[in-house]
C-alpha cells in the first residue's frame, strides 16, 4: 500500500535566441572553439558525438554522425556551419584523421602526438564559451545545446519525426522530452494569436495594472 512517489518534472533548461547568438559571437577568432560550438547548436550532436567526428565523415557539406548504440545518420550542415569548417581546416596545423584533435607532449619530447579530443574536453569547452559570452555556466551543458537545437527546429515549424531523425533518437517520446520548452513557447504564441472580439482591444479590459 506504498503510494508511488512522483517526482516533479521540471522544464529543461535551452538558451534564448540572444544567449544562443552570444555563445557563438563571444568565441571570436577562436575558430575550433566556435565551430564545436556551432556543430552541436546547428546540428545537435551529443558530446560523444563531437569527439568522434572524422574528416571522412564530412562530405558535400554533410556529416555522418556515429551515434549511440553503433546508430549512424547524416545530417546537411548549415552554410555558416560550413564557412566555419573551411576556415578552421584551412588553418589546422595537422592532417590527423579526427576534426578536433590536440597535442599531448610525450616525456622528453618537444612536438608530442596528435590524439582525438575527450567528452571532458567538450565539456570544458562548452563552459568556456558560456564564461566569454557572460552567460551562467552553471545552466548551461553540452546537452543544453542539443535541446536548444531541437526547439529551434520545433519553433521553425519542424514535425516531432523530422526532429526525432535529426537527434538520432530510436523513440520519439524520447525525442518529445526534448520538446517541452518549446512546447510551452508554441503553446504561448498560439494562445496570444487568438483573436480578440471585434470592435475592442484588450487594453481597454486591462489598462495598466498588468
Amino acid at each position: 500500500k506504498i503510494k508511488k512517489y512522483i517526482e516533479t518534472k521540471k522544464i529543461a533548461t535551452i538558451l534564448t535566441a540572444e544567449e544562443r547568438e552570444a555563445i557563438i559571437v563571444s568565441c571570436g577568432k577562436n575558430l575550433k572553439l566556435k565551430l564545436m560550438v556551432s556543430i552541436m547548436l546547428y546540428a545537435g550532436l551529443r558530446r560523444e558525438e563531437v569527439v568522434n567526428i572524422k574528416l571522412e565523415d564530412i562530405r558535400l557539406c554533410k556529416l555522418l554522425i556515429h551515434g549511440k548504440g553503433r546508430r549512424e545518420r547524416v545530417v546537411a550542415l548549415h552554410d555558416y556551419v560550413c564557412s566555419l569548417l573551411n576556415q578552421y581546416l584551412a588553418k589546422r596545423a595537422t592532417d590527423f584523421e579526427y576534426l578536433f584533435c590536440s597535442r599531448k607532449a610525450g616525456f622528453g619530447s618537444q612536438g608530442g602526438t596528435w590524439h582525438k579530443i575527450t567528452p571532458q574536453s567538450v565539456y570544458n569547452a562548452i563552459k568556456k564559451a558560456c564564461r566569454l559570452a557572460g552567460i551562467d555556466e552553471e545552466k548551461v551543458a553540452p546537452h543544453t545545446l542539443r535541446r536548444t537545437f531541437s526547439c529551434d527546429l520545433a519553433r521553425g515549424g519542424a514535425s516531432s519525426f523530422q526532429i526525432q531523425k535529426a537527434l538520432g533518437h530510436s523513440s520519439i517520446i524520447t525525442t518529445e522530452r526534448y520538446l517541452s520548452a518549446a512546447g510551452a513557447e508554441i503553446a504561448d504564441e498560439a494562445l496570444l494569436n487568438q483573436p480578440s472580439p471585434k470592435g475592442e482591444l484588450k487594453q481597454e479590459w486591462f489598462g495598466n495594472k498588468i
